[in-house]
């Protein structure tokens, strides 16, 4: 996937997530991750938006794939206690 091409895809499914348009901000989010499997912002914001569906096993799935993408982003650490501490998973 060309950066550009990911950028926009990525802006896109930012954009349907932020209006509420989360199927779509699903498939986008899917689409980046399959053709880049090391772009940690789309499995951040795809963390955010399982956990925000109440899928939060997949939200911490889609996080740690995040952290390894990109270690120690405070972000993603921070989601991910978050979301851990919330299902009682220390």
């Amino acid at each position: 996937m060309a950066d550009q091409t990911a950028g926009s895809l990525m802006s896109l499914a930012r954009d349907y997530h932020e209006s509420g348009r989360v199927l779509d901000a699903e498939r986008l989010y899917n689409q980046i991750v399959e053709e880049d499997p090391g772009n940690a912002e789309a499995w951040y914001y795809r963390g955010i938006l399982f956990y925000q569906t109440g899928r939060k096993r997949e939200a911490i799935g889609s996080l740690e794939k995040a952290d390894g993408a990109q270690p120690g982003h405070p972000d993603i650490l921070s989601s991910l206690g978050s979301i851990c501490a919330d299902i009682g998973d220390y």
